[in-house]
């Protein structure tokens, strides 16, 4: 999936979701930060301080892509999606 963010409208993200009822246990977000590559792994749906700050730092025009994303399904399965998200920063 590709998408654009605005760093004004970062703070109105709260948590992610997906559509197939599943509940995001965990996920990374990667970006190349003033030309040194940052990872930053959550444990949770919930986007925090830390996250924000990481958008907000990140370049313009640079490529934010939230991968390694872990959901649980309603029998408590653990279930890795194969996709990633790239958001680009605008």
């Amino acid at each position: 999936m590709n998408g654009n963010i605005k760093k004004s409208e970062a703070i109105e993200v709260y948590f992610l979701t997906v559509d197939n009822n599943f509940e995001i246990e965990e996920f990374s977000m990667f970006n190349n930060i003033n030309g040194t590559p940052t990872t930053y792994i959550f444990n949770s749906n919930m986007l925090d301080e830390s996250m924000l700050e990481f958008i907000e730092n990140s370049p313009k025009g640079s490529r934010i892509i939230i991968n390694e994303i872990k959901n649980r399904n309603l029998d408590g399965i653990i279930y890795n999606l194969d996709q990633s998200v790239f958001l680009s920063v605008i």
